[in-house]
């Protein structure tokens, strides 16, 4: 079966339909601070795709019984999604959705067959549309109405009235609705549901409760009854985004003239570990330039913010070509210092395999990139390099392995560039887990003061 990509024009569109506006699945600019980094597809949005797509595989018009889906792993909207399904036996299918060969969703079918399903005829919602929900660990039992918020679902996914009633589908769409707008709501994951399903002539809603909540796991089992299905799901609590140190909170924990006199390149610069530097540096005096890739509003706004003509930004893709305009620029700042935080999202593979073509997009990054950006800069003014990494490093944590090997080959090419420039201090140090946007998890993690453990590396980097 052929390939799909999500657009965000795709996503937009969905959220309209569905009522599930969650802005991780709509909004680049909260998805960016996310612990995925990036706009994710909806998880219902693959299930619909998916039973769609089961139809082509099929040729037979069924009536579905029950449903169990897993999801594995985000859907980013870069990514290309190949289908595969298994026919188990007469009445029993199992349909994956995967990601360079990698599953990221499971669907388990089981089903009778039916003839001549009619063509879905979806009613509207009448509540109004809202904006998702703070998570709210309540008791009892809440409802959703069940309705589409916008026409359209039947036309574009023809084939979607021969694997589902419109009632199937309405309480599909309700779970999404439930997830992503009530509970958890606005900060939240789905990971799986699992539902039978019953005739019924005309739903009107879905009653939905916790079962359970281990706030410790983040984990979150909700039941569900309607007239159409009965099951659960379960979904986590994703954490919120990390605020960014302010420029008072900056100025009060450097001297005005403890960075003066650097020329400091700041690579991957707006946010994270990046952005702490960014205006850590400028608190202590000195000049700085730094790059963004895709967060332009991130890096305009620590710009805007701090006012001050010591302080610019640029955007630069360290894995292309880097234009004239952009070495122009470099080239006029000649740069003392550089710092190299750039990176991809880093737990993006499976445990335990390792992924040839994710450990080259790592090389990309921490090896070409990097050798370009130094020899770009190198010369007389060029005195400083700091190439950080992490202590996940030493401990093969397993999903992870394509990261550690890329960041030791450019630990490596430190120390080569070191050799071959004598008069140039590169310092690659290892930082323990820190508390950024990028170092997210769904389970606590115990982490070092992200503010303090920062400068005191840049004192001690700049001290030689």
């Amino acid at each position: 079966m052929n390939d799909i990509q999500f657009s965000l024009e795709d996503q937009v569109w969905f959220s309209e339909v569905s009522g599930d506006s969650n802005p991780i699945h709509v909004n680049p600019t909260y998805a960016r601070k996310s612990l995925f980094g990036e706009v994710i597809v909806h998880g219902m949005h693959l299930v619909i795709y998916a039973l769609n797509e089961f139809y082509n595989k099929l040729h037979k018009d069924i009536k579905l019984e029950s449903l169990s889906v897993t999801f594995l792993k985000p859907v980013k909207l870069s990514q290309k999604i190949n289908l595969e399904v298994e026919v188990i036996n007469n009445n029993q299918s199992k349909i994956k959705l995967l990601v360079e060969g990698i599953t990221i969703t499971v669907l388990d079918l089981k089903y009778t067959y039916a003839n001549n399903p009619p063509l879905l005829s979806l009613k509207l919602n009448s509540e109004p549309f809202s904006i998702p929900e703070i998570f709210d660990n309540f008791e009892g039992v809440k409802s959703i109405e069940l309705g589409i918020y916008k026409v359209g679902l039947e036309f574009r996914y023809l084939n979607l009235h021969h694997i589902l009633s419109a009632n199937q589908v309405l309480n599909l769409l309700g779970l999404t609705r439930i997830v992503g707008m009530k509970s958890p709501g606005l900060n939240s994951i789905f990971s799986s549901f699992s539902i039978n399903f019953n005739e019924s002539l005309e739903d009107k809603k879905i009653d939905f409760s916790i079962k359970s909540y281990k706030k410790n796991y983040s984990r979150l089992v909700i039941d569900l009854m309607s007239e159409t299905i009965s099951g659960s799901l379960v979904a986590f609590l994703r954490p919120t985004s990390k605020e960014l140190i302010t420029n008072d909170e900056a100025k009060t924990m450097v001297k005005p003239n403890q960075f003066i006199g650097q020329r400091a390149l700041i690579i991957g610069g707006s946010r994270g570990l990046g952005a702490i530097t960014t205006k850590l540096l400028w608190a202590g005096g000195a000049e700085v330039l730094f790059s963004y890739h895709k967060g332009e509003a991130e890096a305009n706004d620590i710009v805007i913010s701090i006012n001050d003509n010591k302080v610019a930004t640029f955007q630069i893709d360290v894995t292309d070509s880097i234009n004239e305009s952009i070495i122009g620029l470099i080239k006029k700042f000649n740069p003392t210092h550089i710092y190299y935080y750039v990176t991809p999202f880093i737990f993006s593979t499976n445990k335990g395999v390792f992924n040839y073509s994710a450990f080259l997009n790592f090389t990309d990054y921490y090896l070409k990139g990097f050798y370009n950006i130094v020899e770009l800069c190198n010369g007389e003014a060029l005195t400083h390099v700091f190439y950080p990494s992490s202590t996940a490093i030493d401990e093969l944590v397993d999903n992870m392995i394509e990261y550690s090997c890329a960041k030791i080959a450019g630990e490596l090419l430190c120390d080569f560039l070191g050799k071959i420039n004598p008069n140039l201090n590169i310092v690659r140090p290892r930082f323990p887990r820190l508390d950024t946007d990028q170092t997210q998890s769904l389970l606590f993690v115990e982490s070092a003061d992200t503010n303090k453990k920062i400068l005191n590396s840049l004192m001690e980097f700049t001290k030689h």
